[in-house]
């Protein structure tokens, strides 16, 4: 039975609705002053493109043309668009090693995308590119290089432009044998590459950047992370707006014949005994045996781009959206449920799973030993 929200969801729904329409029209008529003045954030702007890229690229030659590329990227979803811009210069002899093309992702213009972006917060991931990237080399090592981030979380406006890495790099999910998409080609030097390779570099990647922000309280100063806000005792309402409508979803789906018994009565349990108090006792980060750190927050093979340089494997991960703190034994445990196969899992998870924990009680060591130092 589909669960009827209290009274305070529907208004708290109600008032996320109005400030939508607000700042829906606020962010269209300023953008359609602020284009009397300076370039609009147009990806077929030859003169925004121009400035943007000239931030990295001191002497860029001029941009003549942009088109929209005719070959289609995976992703985007339901509030984003995610496409790639062919960039045509006027002197062909001096444009060597500038971007022959770019890749954007942006907000869809209409009311029902920028309501639902408001609702998800899909934003974060251009603030994440603002905000943290620049400041942590862990995180540039492994993400598409930004030439231009802005996100807004009030108003859901999102547009990201980056590099073009369609030739150098395959989704995860292919090279795991993910082909939802059909046969997909791979390139020559991925071919020899085995899954055990591809799923060892992910997880001990994405454990390097887990213990680089092991319970750094200066995670919790970003209030626009994935449940920040939550752990620190606000926003209840919302938490209480998320679970209405995660029990919702799971009301529909529940009487499908794929799930067994024993997985409708699991969920089912855990759904009924899911409280505001009870997760705040679970995730006490003033408690120093709660684990937490940066995650990804859609950690999935096909979010994680991988590809050969200088003769070593090397993993781009893409699709911020959900970034946030949270365990990172679930999201690593969630990863080889979603990827790696039973036998995979069975033969190697426990070694891998010793190998982060080692990298951990190194750091550890290392911030000690600092610390004695200092005294």
């Amino acid at each position: 039975m589909v669960t009827e929200p209290s009274f305070s969801v529907v208004l708290f729904n109600l008032w996320v609705w109005m400030q939508t329409v607000i700042l829906f029209g606020y962010s269209k008529s300023k953008a359609y002053l602020r284009s009397f003045f300076f370039p609009s954030e147009d990806p077929s702007n030859t003169e925004w493109i121009q400035s943007v890229l000239r931030n990295k690229f001191t002497h860029l030659p001029p941009i003549v043309d942009i088109h929209e590329s005719s070959q289609a990227l995976n992703g985007g979803g339901l509030v984003g668009l995610l496409y790639s811009v062919e960039l045509a210069y006027g002197k062909r002899d001096s444009s060597a090693g500038y971007p022959r093309s770019i890749v954007v992702k942006q907000g869809k213009g209409h009311f029902q995308a920028r309501l639902y972006a408001r609702y998800s917060g899909s934003a974060r991931e251009a603030i994440f590119y603002q905000t943290l990237v620049p400041k942590h080399g862990i995180l540039l090592s492994c993400v598409p290089e930004i030439y231009y981030s802005r996100g807004d979380l009030r108003s859901g406006e999102c547009i990201i432009v980056m590099e073009d890495l369609k030739d150098e790099v395959v989704p995860s999910g292919h090279l795991l044998g993910n082909q939802c998409w059909g046969e997909v080609p791979i390139p020559i030097e991925l071919e020899m590459v085995s899954q055990d390779e591809v799923l060892r570099t992910i997880f001990m990647k994405m454990a390097d950047i887990h213990v680089h922000f092991w319970r750094s309280r200066t995670l919790l100063m970003h209030d626009w992370l994935k449940g920040v806000s939550w752990r620190k005792g606000v926003g209840k309402l919302s938490w209480e707006v998320a679970m209405c409508n995660m029990r919702n979803r799971w009301s529909r789906l529940r009487d499908k014949s794929v799930f067994t018994p024993l997985l409708r009565d699991t969920i089912d349990g855990l759904l009924e005994r899911t409280s505001w108090s009870r997760w705040q006792k679970l995730n006490d980060i003033t408690s120093p045996d709660t684990p937490f750190t940066l995650v990804h927050g859609d950690f999935h093979a096909n979010n994680i781009l991988f590809r050969i340089e200088n003769r070593e494997p090397r993993t781009v991960f893409v699709d911020w959206s959900e970034v946030g703190i949270g365990c990172p034994f679930t999201e690593l445990a969630q990863f080889m449920i979603s990827n790696a196969t039973i036998e995979f899992r069975r033969a190697h998870e426990r070694d891998l799973w010793k190998v982060s924990w080692k990298i951990i009680h190194l750091q550890f060591q290392s911030v000690f030993t600092q610390f004695i130092c200092i005294l």
